[in-house]
């Protein structure tokens, strides 16, 4: 059966996933994190898609892009750091081959209450899988730019982060309060299909409105909300 092709939508957000071929290793040391997140800096600008959060794990990387000017240009990003990326990475370590296990897979995620957990998902994300004790202390997630302002002019705060408070302080407390509430495995699931999938994170009204912009038909399955804060 053929994987269901991505639906990309100028203006809106997206939950990219991209895995490693064969399950091997794509970041080994701290340069291999620094080099992915430089390139996706460079591609941010040249394609005029902003990032919202990312999460590098040893095998994967999850990113939360919108594209602004067209909807391909999220593949031309993620296509451009991909290659660029791959190259570097078989040269520094003596390697060549795939990097990446075929196409990123990508899901449409729904302004406010969604965008926000899944955003928990991500930071949460290096906890949940067992590689780091607290989302503060892992390095390579969007959790740093968010809460401390590393990796200046990467991160772009999504609207429903500007809207948890009315200064950065404010919605640093509020968004620290969010993570503490951990991200349920009913919830995870649900983003996790989503993206496998390349469906969508949010509502049914939601997925009702990307039908109409879109003429595509999206599948929805499951139900459930996000948790307030």
């Amino acid at each position: 059966m053929s994987r269901k092709k991505r639906t990309l939508v100028v203006g809106e957000a997206h939950h990219v996933f991209e895995e490693s071929h064969n399950r091997e290793p794509v970041f080994i040391e701290d340069q291999d994190y620094q080099e992915y997140l430089r390139l996706l800096q460079v591609a941010k600008a040249r394609f005029q898609v902003r990032v919202h959060g990312w999460c590098l794990l040893p095998g994967a990387a999850h990113l939360l892009l919108r594209p602004m000017r067209r909807a391909d240009d999220l593949s031309c990003c993620v296509q451009y750091v991909q290659r660029r990326y791959s190259q570097d990475f078989n040269h520094r370590h003596g390697r060549d081959g795939a990097l990446w296990h075929g196409r990123f897979r990508s899901a449409l995620v729904e302004p406010g209450q969604w965008l926000l957990a899944d955003l928990r998902y991500m930071e949460l994300l290096p906890v949940m899988e067992g590689l780091s004790r607290s989302a503060g202390r892992y390095r390579w997630s969007s959790h740093g730019a968010r809460m401390r302002g590393d990796h200046p002019g990467l991160i772009d705060f999504n609207e429903g982060f500007l809207h948890l408070g009315p200064d950065i302080n404010g919605r640093r407390d509020a968004f620290r309060e969010l993570l503490s509430m951990g991200c349920e495995e009913r919830e995870r699931e649900r983003i996790e299909t989503a993206v496998k999938r390349n469906q969508y994170i949010g509502s049914r009204a939601y997925a009702d409105k990307l039908e109409k912009l879109t003429g595509e038909r999206l599948h929805f399955r499951g139900r459930g909300r996000p948790r307030k804060k």
